[in-house]
């Protein structure tokens, strides 16, 4: 070891380190464990690991995470795009502590889903 970390290879010509994870991010430690926002930074890569559905749900992952730069097009689709603001009534989410009020609060919000779906289904967006 000549540096904090760091070990010298071939023929002295390479110095190798580990990354640390929370700046150089997998998959796993970006999109599921969120270690940047629990230690404060900003990554300065992600590496799209692991993931269903191949590159495109890579791809998507990036997207929700606005980590993926789309030309304008793709957020102006010809149709234009159907937006709504779900309702979730105090009652229902004052009684979700229970099995039956979970599940009571979440029909209620996939009803809402599902009626979204289906106008945007009929307007073609």
């Amino acid at each position: 070891k000549d540096d904090k970390n760091l070990v010298t290879g071939y023929d002295g010509k390479l110095k190798v380190g580990v990354l640390p994870v929370s700046m150089f991010a997998s998959g796993h430690t970006y999109f599921v464990q969120r270690m940047h926002e629990k230690v404060g930074l900003d990554p300065y890569v992600v590496h799209a690991t692991f993931q269903y559905s191949g590159t495109e749900g890579k791809r998507h992952r990036m997207r929700e995470a606005l980590l993926w730069e789309d030309a304008p097009e793709y957020y102006d689709p010809p149709a234009g795009l159907l937006a709504f603001a779900p309702d979730v009534p105090k009652t229902l989410l004052d009684n979700s502590q229970s099995v039956e009020g979970h599940f009571d609060l979440v029909n209620h919000q996939i009803l809402q889903v599902r009626s979204a779906l289906q106008v945007a289904q009929k307007l073609g967006r």
